[in-house]
């Protein structure tokens, strides 16, 4: 445990500081790829029509 402290502890500082970092950006280009990809399709009922022989 006590040789893979310095490698625990330098991978969990570049882990916060890449997350500081580029997390505000990955959030932005989530949150604009949820608004592009939510669309209401708009509900449209027809009438159907009928057969000539009425059935």
């Amino acid at each position: 445990m006590a040789t893979s402290l310095g490698w625990d502890l330098g991978r969990a500082v570049v882990t916060v500081v890449l997350t500081l970092a580029l997390g505000p950006a990955v959030l932005k280009a989530l949150r604009r790829a949820t608004r592009r990809a939510a669309f209401e399709a708009a509900v449209t009922f027809e009438a159907t029509q009928q057969p000539p022989d009425g059935r």
